[in-house]
């Protein structure tokens, strides 16, 4: 018995010094969600979309040509639609990374609220702007360039991709606002 009171004891003395623990807020230099300095103002909605003429919008412009990513875009997996958002995913170009590709992930929502809820934490952080949709900004990734914007009640993101081990993104940057533009072309108004 005189064995179990030390084996005991230690796990008490540990604890004891947990008694106190600090637990304030430290200043990471991070603004919060709920803080004024997060929140960018919001562009005014350019129009109210119920969807796209067709299922994945169609890249007409010359830019989406001579990257060789015209045309219809194919629904992904994650395509999906319901009474809230219409999650319209959609793919261009190369599926295996032997040429270019863009894919488009644009966020069409029943109510602009909702629309301006998602923008405020898609664009946090974001500092180089673009001019594309109501509001844009453009961004380089270790795997692609991505435009993030917001065009009235629809929010896109638009990947636009080297094919694999070619790394000048160049003609990415320079197409970006042009084929974003043309996704979003397609939109219909309600």
């Amino acid at each position: 018995m005189r064995r179990a009171w030390p084996v005991l004891a230690v796990p008490a003395f540990v604890l004891a010094g947990c008694t106190n623990v600090d637990t304030s807020p430290i200043d990471s230099g991070i603004p919060n969600a709920s803080s004024s300095a997060s929140q960018r103002p919001l562009p005014s909605p350019g129009g109210h979309w119920k969807g796209f003429a067709s299922q994945c919008p169609k890249l007409t412009s010359a830019a989406a040509k001579d990257l060789g990513v015209a045309g219809p875009g194919a629904p992904t997996d994650e395509y999906s639609t319901s009474a809230v958002v219409t999650q319209a995913d959609c793919h261009w170009g190369s599926s295996d990374g032997h040429g270019n590709a863009v894919d488009a992930r644009v966020s069409i929502w029943a109510s602009q609220e909702a629309a301006d809820a998602q923008w405020q934490t898609l664009s946090t952080g974001q500092s180089t702007p673009l001019d594309v949709g109501d509001q844009g900004f453009i961004a380089e990734e270790p795997d692609a360039v991505v435009v993030r914007t917001i065009s009235g009640n629809a929010v896109a993101t638009v990947r636009l991709k080297p094919p694999t081990g070619k790394p000048d993104t160049t003609p990415l940057h320079q197409a970006a606002s042009e084929i974003t533009n043309d996704v979003l072309d397609d939109l219909v108004a309600r």
